[in-house]
């Protein structure tokens, strides 16, 4: 072999070393950036000891891509469930007071006065009792209904976000779809917008063979077909209560998906405030109902102090619906204690059977459809918020571990090691040094050759 073919083969590998050198260098500079694959390079042997750099190529593996995808969507939805529950809890179960306290309470009263039904301060007590039992009921009633406005605010931002991540996933194809070997740094852009996608609604990506994304949500419809991306929009429905439906919209056809998606975080929102916490409104409400009918119907069967009979002692709900924020003592009836019933109509003045059959209301089975108290109903209702709580918790543990397990397979495919990467151009910088000296040596013996000529 001559000189000059000696020189040609250091050439090469000389450029081969640069361009894996800059490669190396730009996996260590991209190591923290969110959505980054290493890029590996492959080398052709030329023979004779001459080397040919390839094209880099991104360390991905679809099925993990995918699996992480899936296992990030079923943990925003449960971590986004978990997030509103807790909120509901603390504010339905104060570390004091609360509607079981309420209750108890106004019972209690109810027992003291009925030794002394005529005692003016036990009857001021009763009422009063009987007026923080209603606001407890209020203001449960009250927090149940902002819990839920507030997961109307956080679907409506994430559908907006996720309208836009659409656009861009389709611009991105739409690049992409150009040219046949495209920029590494426009897929790993695209594969993040995916994942983020995912996580706001827990769909599914798909890479086609024409190497365009496209990004389904549970059901099979399509949020982003190659170029074209569709919209999530939001409604008021009053077939919700006026809360927001969720449409996707592509141009005139629209597919309600609010009781659709399965995953990411509108689906924890959605499962919260159409789940849990409406149940925890109807539940409520349905004690409310209950508790105000009972007592008025033994209310009204007897008489206060000024002999008159036929009052209510709650303002009378017409309807279920609604009953605990509307709940409130009868106005009359908590401005004058002489009309808080406690006698049977036309009995001698200290008779108690009217605050004995209130007092009885207590132990029977009038609530949760004749089953409980209305203590045991009222402690059973804010309990189940609590269990959906826990239960969500627990789910959300056993989603972030198995996240855990497919991004520590991923990294371990796919993820920049900066000290392997460092180590890997320290050797090609030393392969670099003495691909140089060959080369200066074989450039002095042809500078010897031309000069003997």
């Amino acid at each position: 072999m001559g000189l000059f073919q000696f020189f040609s083969l250091g050439s090469s590998a000389l450029s081969a070393q640069t361009t894996l050198v800059a490669n190396a260098g730009r996996n260590v500079a991209n190591a923290s950036t969110p959505g980054y694959r290493r890029l590996g390079m492959e080398t052709e042997d030329l023979g004779q000891g001459g080397v040919l750099a390839g094209a880099p190529r991104r360390a991905d593996d679809p099925l993990l891509t995918d699996r992480e995808r899936s296992a990030t969507g079923s943990k925003a939805r449960a971590e986004t469930l978990v997030g509103a529950l807790s909120g509901l809890e603390k504010d339905l179960v104060p570390p004091e007071g609360g509607l079981p306290d309420a209750l108890a309470g106004f019972f209690a009263s109810l027992s003291s006065l009925a030794a002394a039904p005529l005692d003016t301060v036990l009857r001021g007590a009763a009422l009063s009792s009987a007026d923080a039992v209603t606001r407890a009921f209020r203001q449960g009633a009250v927090a149940i209904d902002q819990t839920r406005a507030d997961a109307d605010t956080r679907i409506s931002a994430a559908a907006s976000k996720a309208s836009s991540l659409a656009s861009e996933i389709a611009e991105l194809n739409r690049t992409i779809g150009q040219v046949a070997a495209p920029d590494p740094t426009l897929l790993d852009q695209r594969d993040l917008r995916a994942q983020q996608l995912t996580e706001l609604t827990g769909g599914h990506a798909v890479v086609g063979q024409d190497g365009l994304l496209r990004f389904f949500v549970t059901g099979g419809d399509l949020l982003v077909d190659g170029t074209h991306a569709s919209k999530l929009r939001v409604t008021m429905d009053p077939a919700l209560g006026n809360h927001l439906r969720l449409d996707l919209v592509d141009g005139a056809h629209v597919m309600d998906v609010t009781a659709v998606l399965r995953g990411g975080k509108l689906a924890g929102d959605l499962t919260f405030r159409d789940g849990t916490a409406a149940q925890a409104a109807a539940d409520l409400d349905q004690l409310a109902f209950d508790l105000a009918t009972n007592v008025n119907t033994v209310h009204r069967a007897n008489a206060g102090t000024d002999a008159v009979a036929g009052r209510n002692l709650f303002v009378a709900p017409a309807v279920v619906a609604g009953a605990a924020a509307a709940l409130a003592v009868t106005p009359a009836v908590l401005a004058d204690q002489r009309q808080l019933a406690t006698a049977l109509p036309a009995a001698f003045a200290g008779d108690n059977t009217g605050v004995l059959g209130l007092l009885a209301l207590r132990d029977q089975n009038l609530a949760g459809g004749g089953t409980r108290s209305f203590l045991s109903e009222a402690i059973r209702a804010l309990g189940a918020v609590g269990t959906a709580h826990s239960d969500a918790r627990a789910v959300e543990d056993r989603a972030s571990g198995q996240l855990d397990i497919v991004r520590a397979a991923r990294d371990a495919m796919s993820g920049v090691s900066a000290d392997e990467e460092m180590q890997r151009m320290a050797a090609l910088q030393h392969a670099t040094a003495a691909t140089r000296h060959f080369l200066s040596t074989i450039n002095e013996m042809l500078s010897d050759l031309m000069r003997n000529l």
